[in-house]
Parts: structure tokens; C-alpha cells; sequence
């Protein structure tokens, strides 16, 4: 009987073991730039999961994407925050130093929102950044308090528009070869545009 229980859980997990799952995958870059290059990259060599967009902003259009995707980039502040395409391949650049200045500026930093729009990044973000600044001047970096949230439980409910941009978790850690403090953020995306969105938004 116990061999016989043994070979059926052998079998049980084989099966399993030939099952689809959410399949992580890992990155690590030196900067945006390299991020965005080696997540294009990847994309394409990976047997990454392919449908039709059935509902929300491109419905019909064929979608290929990563189940889950980290990236951990150890110099995102290094300039350029992101690659020009050379000139001659007839390929649009995904953005502009410009245009991610003026997302930052308009849509990050804004703390409105348009009359067509039902909610800006702005609009959530600011109202947080001072008590973020405070929890870390007045309680000192020795806690995890600092987690700024962009989605909203009524996102979801009324079935219309949700943030991509979940939240931007942030800790302040001592850098013990510089021994220097340094701020990290960890942002979280329930989905993106990896050629346009990916660098527009993190530069």
C-alpha cells in the first residue's frame, strides 16, 4: 500500500510539473536604458503568453506579454534616462527626454486632473510626497511606513478605468561600501506598454 501511495504522489507531481504556470522573470540592469533593451530582448526569446485583448483600452488587438516581470536596475538615475534610436532604421524612438519631462511635470507631478480624465498619477501622489518626506525626517529610515498608493478600492468597482501604476513603495537603506544612506523606490504595475509606457513612465 505505501509503495503504491508513493507512486501515485510520483505521478501526481509529474503532472503538475508539466503544468503552465505564472512564470516569473528576473532582470537586472545597470540602467533604464539597459532595463528597457534587455526586457525588449526577452520578450522575444522567452515562450511569453500570447491573446486577443477582449475588453478595455485595445480590444482586438493581440497582445503578447510576461506573467510576471521584476527588474532590478542598480543606477536608475544614470543619464541618458533613455536610448535614441539610430537614425536610418524607420523605427519611432519609444520616447523623449522631453516628453518624459513633461509627463513628469504634467501627469506625476500635476496634482489636477483633465475635465475628460477620471483620475491622474498627480492627483493621488502629491497629497501623499510631504507625509512620505515627514515619516522619514520625523521617525527616522529604521521602519516601512513610506508606501505611496495610486489604486483606489472604487477603481475597481465601478469597472472603468484603473490605475496601471499600483504603487511606489520606498525605503531608505545604508549603502555600508559609500556609507551613505540611499533612497530606493519599488514601483509596482498591474500592466504596461513595455516599448513606450516602460520608459516614459520610470524615466
Amino acid at each position: 500500500q505505501v509503495v503504491g501511495l508513493y507512486q501515485k504522489m510520483l505521478e501526481e507531481c509529474r503532472m503538475a510539473e508539466s503544468i503552465e504556470y505564472l512564470n516569473p522573470i528576473f532582470i537586472e540592469a545597470h540602467n533604464l536604458p539597459d532595463a528597457w533593451f534587455q526586457l525588449q530582448k526577452k520578450l522575444w526569446e522567452i515562450d511569453a503568453y500570447e491573446y486577443p485583448v477582449e475588453w478595455g483600452s485595445y480590444p482586438g488587438q493581440l497582445r503578447r506579454e510576461f506573467d510576471f516581470a521584476c527588474c532590478r536596475i542598480k543606477h536608475p538615475g544614470l543619464r541618458p534616462l533613455c536610448d535614441e534610436i539610430p537614425p536610418g532604421l524607420s523605427i519611432s524612438p519609444p520616447t523623449t527626454i522631453d516628453r518624459i519631462e513633461e509627463y513628469f511635470q504634467t501627469y506625476i507631478l500635476g496634482p489636477g486632473k483633465e475635465d475628460n480624465q477620471k483620475y491622474s498619477y498627480g492627483e493621488r501622489i502629491c497629497i501623499q510626497v510631504e507625509h512620505l518626506i515627514n515619516s522619514f525626517r520625523e521617525q527616522g529610515f529604521g521602519h516601512v511606513k513610506s508606501c505611496i498608493e495610486i489604486a483606489r478600492p472604487e477603481d475597481l468597482v465601478d469597472g472603468k478605468s484603473q490605475p496601471c501604476l499600483r504603487l511606489i513603495d520606498s525605503k531608505i537603506r545604508k549603502d555600508r561600501i559609500a556609507n551613505v544612506y540611499r533612497l530606493h523606490f519599488i514601483v509596482y504595475f498591474r500592466v504596461w506598454d513595455l516599448w513606450g509606457g516602460f520608459p516614459e513612465n520610470l524615466g
